[in-house]
């Protein structure tokens, strides 16, 4: 290492004291790579990094959006998530030419972004500590791994319009993020949700239908509120679901779960093939409207107050479905539990053993207990 990489290292090391000496050399290689002004700001680029962000939302699939076209923010999806960030960057650097943007400036915005995650789960837990409430544990990694995600597509737009040549975010280690604790849940733990669903709160039959939905099929929150009637097939027997990224899935589901949830639909008001399935009570001039997320909270902070074990155990709606495919794995194997998941392929081995729809279907008999149609056994 040259005497000038030296005296950056020393330097980026009284900046952030608490990165390792491969962190701070392979900032320090970085910092010195940098190339003359491009005459575009982070400001300015970020307003057409925002634009093709926003329009990827609109053209999202079944996109949350307003009559006349638009979108609330809190209904988009990365576009939210990334503009927490892109605001950070802002803040700190909107005026510096995106060609001097260093990798330690990255890093300043990324401890920020780990700091700010930090600080709120303090808050969290000291009013949880309050309520005698069990405390969440946390690193602030993931926050701080999600700014990198969120800047390296500003760096990726320079590239594309040849302001720079190099994505300095790639020059950055990623932290180490725990492995969730999340476990399946017990045959008994999940007989006391659905008969705590039923017995309180003031809709327990969309409550016990949203879990019964997600304990069939490992829905995610987003497949649940995308639902629509023409996503119900009664010739198949099944129900598809659209949800990260716009992906579809076909998921195979009882005679009892598809009749009720038709019934459910049409008693609430769902007429056409685009109207969705879980839908509120009616309000006080008759009319029943989508769900939303904040169903689900509502649903388990309820659960949470009827069951010990969830408030202590933080027990979530992902919960359930780690326990739907913890069953499909044990009885159909792991490219089974994969493919039900609606995950795509992890490697090239995974691309040999692709699933079958009759799979899966059979995998759903399996834990449900319930003959199928499409079944094959």
């Amino acid at each position: 290492m040259n005497n000038s990489l030296k005296d950056t290292v020393k330097e980026l090391r009284e900046m952030f004291p608490a990165l390792s000496d491969i962190e701070l050399a392979q900032l320090a290689l970085s910092n010195s790579q940098q190339k003359t002004k491009s005459g575009v700001t982070v400001s300015d680029l970020l307003v057409k990094v925002r634009k093709t962000y926003w329009d990827n939302e609109l053209k999202r699939l079944r996109a949350k959006k307003k009559p006349d076209g638009t979108m609330k923010l809190k209904d988009t999806s990365t576009y939210r998530v990334f503009d927490t960030n892109w605001k950070r960057l802002e803040t700190l650097f909107g005026e510096k030419d995106i060609a001097e943007l260093k990798a330690s400036d990255v890093v300043e915005v990324a401890l920020l972004a780990e700091k700010e995650c930090i600080d709120y789960w303090i808050r969290v837990n000291t009013s949880r500590a309050e309520r005698g409430q069990p405390l969440k544990e946390f690193t602030g990694a993931n926050r701080y791994n999600a700014c990198l995600d969120a800047i390296s597509v500003v760096f990726n737009k320079a590239i594309e319009q040849e302001l720079i040549s190099i994505n300095r975010t790639h020059s950055i280690l990623r932290k180490e993020v725990d492995t969730p604790k999340r476990h399946g849940l017990t045959r008994i733990q999940v007989e006391e949700l659905l008969e705590a669903a039923l017995s309180g709160g003031n809709d327990p039959i969309l409550d016990h239908l949203i879990l019964w939905t997600q304990l069939e099929t490992a829905a995610r929150m987003g497949g649940i509120l995308k639902l629509q009637m023409r996503d119900i097939d009664t010739q198949r027997q099944s129900i598809t679901l659209v949800e990260k990224r716009s992906k579809k899935r076909e998921q195979p589901v009882t005679k009892e779960l598809m009749e009720s949830l038709i019934r459910f639909a049409k008693s609430r008001g769902a007429t056409h093939s685009t109207d969705a399935v879980f839908r509120f009570l009616p309000n006080k001039n008759g009319v029943s409207s989508p769900l939303s997320s904040k169903r689900f909270e509502t649903l388990w902070k309820r659960l949470g107050k009827a069951l010990p074990w969830v408030l202590a155990k933080g027990i979530s709606g992902h919960y359930l479905r780690h326990t739907v495919l913890t069953w499909v794995d044990r009885t159909s194997g792991h490219s089974v539990a994969r493919a039900y998941a609606g995950h795509s392929a992890g490697d090239t081995t995974d691309s040999y053993t692709k699933v079958d729809f009759a799979e899966i279907v059979n995998a759903h008999s399996s834990i449900t207990g319930k003959l199928h149609p499409l079944q094959t056994f």
